[in-house]
């Protein structure tokens, strides 16, 4: 027995250049973090820090090896975040999808999964500074705030824009 999820309106408006702009910045600085981890390996200590407290400050070390592990992993998240973004269908969402408030619903998935993408790469920037110089702490407790407000400021745009329908005019949704 296969169960299938019931087929949701296609996407229709056009993203906004910020939003366009911000996933491709995203992509492209993380890329480059990764590549001034790679150069910076040779001169980083033989222990480096792998997790951090909400302080931003380590709580962990591991091998030097685990910062070129840990840049792949947060560029392969930049990617799959930038590409959930383009496609918001796909996405699951706490609210009922409609013809009248898909639009809306997606907007938000969209914007979220930018937003997220974006957050990622501050928290990559931080932990690589902390790997090569010890001074990424402050970005990294702003990494972490920034997944906290990212997440709950989405989620709560997400919801009301379940509750809107578009203007009878035929008015662009905005």
């Amino acid at each position: 027995m296969s169960v299938t999820a019931p087929m949701r309106p296609p996407r229709i408006y056009a993203t906004g250049y910020f939003v366009r702009g911000l996933r491709v910045v995203s992509l492209i600085v993380s890329v480059l973090i990764s590549a001034w981890v790679v150069a910076q390996y040779p001169s980083m200590p033989d222990k480096i820090p792998t997790h951090f407290d909400v302080m931003g400050q380590p709580d962990s070390y591991g091998e030097k090896s685990s910062v070129l592990w840990i840049s792949g992993v947060m560029v392969a998240m930049a990617v799959l975040t930038s590409w959930a973004s383009t496609k918001p269908g796909l996405l699951n969402y706490p609210n009922l999808i409609t013809e009248a408030n898909a639009q809306f619903i997606y907007r938000e998935g969209e914007r979220m999964m930018v937003f997220l993408a974006a957050d990622l790469l501050l928290l990559h920037l931080g932990m690589a500074l902390s790997w090569s110089s010890g001074n990424g702490h402050a970005l990294t407790v702003v990494g972490m705030i920034g997944l906290l407000v990212v997440l709950v400021v989405s989620i709560v745009r997400i919801f009301s824009a379940g509750r809107k329908t578009p203007a009878p005019t035929g008015d662009t949704i905005i």
